[in-house]
């Protein structure tokens, strides 16, 4: 960071990881729950790859476990193309859910 006097003195930055459930409507969006993406020092011991970051698809497992849990009658799930795996699709079909993966973004001319 640049300092008043031209100096330049290292900050540190910090930042916070999240994966968020919401409902979507026409009329508004409404954040139903959230689960952060939690750093290699904070992960359970014995985690596989535990000396890294947690990626955004364990975190999604955890939630979408709480959000299936907390609001039973739910029954879809929509996500982008990070989702189109086993493991997830696993897990949407043993909460008895179903999924809409978004492979692409369509692509429009003006």
């Amino acid at each position: 960071m640049k300092q008043r006097d031209g100096s330049v003195a290292e900050v540190a930055q910090y930042y916070h990881r999240y994966v968020v459930g919401m409902l979507i409507d026409k009329r508004m969006d409404l954040v139903v729950d959230f689960e952060p993406l939690l750093p290699y020092d904070l992960r359970a011991p014995g985690t596989t790859k535990a000396e890294e970051d947690e990626g955004e698809l364990t975190a999604a497992k955890r939630l979408l476990r709480r959000i299936k849990a907390t609001y039973n009658w739910l029954d879809v799930v929509i996500g982008d193309g990070l989702y189109a795996n086993g493991p997830f699709l696993s897990l949407v079909t043993e909460l008895r859910m179903g999924a809409v993966v978004v492979a692409r973004k369509a692509v429009t001319s003006l």
